[in-house]
């Protein structure tokens, strides 16, 4: 079965000693709880790290409108659903790129260039790996101590699971990809360069 943003919260409920909820209805001090604290902590561990299973690269639409201050020549429409820009590059080089409006960067490409974003995006929990699952129930249950129970040794106790979870996952989220590959292009020799 599916994990769902519930089922993470009541996990995260259980676990700091609250009762489990069936749903974010706010009939009780769990769900109220829950519904309010659920979607930034989710965003905040979703955020920590490059994670594999919540990155994805998008080619970036180019916007008709000119940078005004001559420092930039273009400007890029960024994909709805990112929550952190993580590199934009070109022919799988990164490129220095600003961002400036809330959903607007700027760069010096041309309108022959393709431009690709790597972000973050808020993947479904039905996606989440267990080692991700855990650090979030671990994360929530945290805040929930703190806001609910009020006791502060036990969100501390669950905010230090949440370390070592982190670093558990780091760990098994790195083994999704090959090991020690470089993901741009290497650079080819000054001799190779001059005779393209």
């Amino acid at each position: 079965m599916p994990l769902t943003d519930v089922d993470v919260a009541s996990r995260a409920c259980v676990l700091a000693g609250l009762n489990p909820i069936s749903g974010f209805n706010n009939s009780n001090d769990e769900e109220k709880a829950s519904q309010e604290l659920y979607p930034g902590v989710r965003d905040q561990c979703l955020t920590s790290y490059s994670w594999r299973f919540a990155v994805k690269e998008s080619q970036l639409d180019r916007l008709t409108s000119t940078p005004v201050s001559g420092r930039w020549e273009a400007v890029y429409d960024l994909p709805s659903d990112m929550l952190m820009l993580r590199a934009v590059t070109v022919s799988g080089r990164r490129i220095p790129y600003d961002r400036y409006a809330e959903s607007n960067i700027y760069t010096n490409t041309s309108s022959d260039d393709v431009v690709v974003a790597d972000y973050v995006f808020q993947v479904s929990e039905a996606h989440w790996p267990p080692y991700f699952a855990r650090y979030a129930e671990y994360k929530l249950a945290a805040v929930l101590a703190a806001s609910i129970t009020l006791q502060s040794d036990l969100a501390g106790y669950y905010d230090q699971q949440a370390e070592i979870q982190f670093v558990t996952a780091k760990h098994m989220d790195g083994q999704s990809q090959t090991s020690g590959y470089e993901r741009t292009r290497a650079p080819t020799s000054r001799f190779l360069q001059v005779r393209r």
